[in-house]
């Protein structure tokens, strides 16, 4: 499991919600380390306990080997997400800044509470991973900025 996604668990626990749902591919590629590439190609449940994406097919196999930690629904309608959270959904939040109209009205008609920017607390405190990361991306850019001057 990520950090990231851990961190975000504790988070959830913390504020007594069921859950979470992502509708943000940029979300869902920060929570789960995996690199999906368009707006729309999957969507993320997370609990305290566990986390559940929905996705295209072609995706499943490269994510049950890069991302064993998460349960897997080979769906993108919104309306099979909102049928796997039944009644719990009274105890979900969504980020309506994070999510599309569609998406966003069909959740809060199915019980979901918004949650303006729930995933920005997380990121406000970089994890390791990203600090080592954030110091490569430097390293790498001063280097090219010296080669560059030249």
């Amino acid at each position: 499991m990520t950090e990231t996604l851990k961190k975000f668990q504790k988070y959830l626990t913390a504020q007594k919600l069921g859950g979470a749902v992502i509708t943000d591919i940029l979300i869902v590629n920060y929570l789960t380390s995996f690199p999906f590439v368009s707006d729309g190609d999957a969507f993320l449940i997370v609990t305290p306990k566990k986390a559940t994406c929905y996705t295209k097919e072609m995706y499943l196999i490269d994510i049950k080997n890069k991302c064993p930690f998460l349960n897997f629904v080979n769906s993108l309608d919104i309306k099979d997400l909102i049928t796997h959270l039944g009644k719990q959904a009274k105890n979900f939040v969504f980020d309506p800044y994070a999510s599309t109209y569609i998406n966003g009205t069909t959740l809060k008609n199915a019980g979901v509470k918004e949650a303006a920017k729930i995933t920005s607390i997380i990121r406000e405190v970089k994890t390791n991973g990203a600090i080592k990361l954030i110091k490569k991306a430097c390293e790498i850019s001063s280097k090219s900025f010296e080669i560059f001057k030249k």
